[in-house]
């Protein structure tokens, strides 16, 4: 009888980094459960739009990596780092576009919503201008450009600590191949989640100014997880008052400002609401 070799079984992942993986889907879940139905849906949405597409660029980055058959130089490495965005750009793109528009208008109805709420007449255009969804264009593409350079680094860093390792190019190729998946599972719920957001606020802000509404408030999700670290304390911002036009005291004109410091906006899931006499 001949005889057949079998390979060992080896497992694809530890059971530690299984374990993370399950306490980051409870803890997700929990936040969630903060986020109004409608923006959850639009950010499930497109986190897996976006998790897809990564993991398809990130599959051509690995491909050409492995066709190199050694370690790349600066200028591969570089060339491969950008490959998880620039292989589905358009794509990606047109995914962020269509989020902008949706979230943005979800964020113009919330404020008609509460100004009738407050006895508030508004004004019978329903749908946003072309002067909104312009704005909300221009802070789609500058997401895009921020996030682009993000997994760039997270892709490069990758490349680098296997360079330092010493390790040989299946080994190199093996992590890259885990980074890609942890942008595809992780990084792509955080700007998901933070493109809605920012797309609402903006659809808010501008429907405000709009209405004629002269101070709005901030507006934490009211949970244990909202931020309250030294770079950026949103907790003691809660009920804050200015006037539209002007910056809260974090330096933001609104929440998802990207005008503002990263640390203040990034997977933020604060509002503004108007102030009405």
């Amino acid at each position: 009888m001949e005889s057949t070799d079998i390979e060992e079984w080896v497992p694809l992942r530890e059971p530690d980094d299984i374990l993370d993986d399950v306490n980051e889907v409870l803890k997700e879940l929990k936040v969630q459960k903060s986020v109004p139905r409608k923006l959850r849906a639009l950010e499930n949405k497109l986190a897996k739009e976006l998790g897809e597409l990564f993991r398809k660029g990130g599959a051509s980055a690995v491909a050409r990596l492995r066709d190199l058959g050694r370690f790349p130089s600066d200028q591969e490495i570089n060339l491969i780092a950008r490959l998880v965005i620039e292989t589905e750009e358009d794509a990606i793109r047109d995914a962020l576009m269509r989020n902008s528009r949706e979230s943005g208008q979800y964020g113009r109805n919330r404020i008609h919503n509460l100004l009738r709420q407050a006895g508030v007449s508004v004004s019978g255009e329903r749908d946003m201008s072309a002067y909104v969804l312009e704005a909300l264009e221009e802070r789609a593409e500058e997401g895009l450009k921020e996030f682009s350079r993000t997994i760039r680094d997270d892709m490069r860093s990758s490349l680098m600590r296997s360079y330092e390792d010493g390790v040989g190019t299946e080994e190199t190729a093996r992590r890259l191949q885990e980074t890609v998946g942890d942008i595809e599972r992780h990084r792509a719920r955080t700007i998901a989640r933070t493109e809605v957001n920012c797309a609402q606020n903006e659809g808010s802000y501008r429907t405000m100014e709009e209405e004629g509404i002269t101070h709005h408030q901030w507006w934490t999700a009211e949970d244990e997880r909202v931020r309250d670290g030294p770079d950026a304390d949103h907790v003691l911002m809660h009920g804050e008052t200015v006037r539209i036009g002007e910056t809260f005291s974090n330096g933001l004109r609104h929440p998802g400002d990207r005008d503002g410091p990263i640390e203040e906006w990034i997977n933020c899931r604060c509002v503004a609401i108007p102030v009405v006499d």
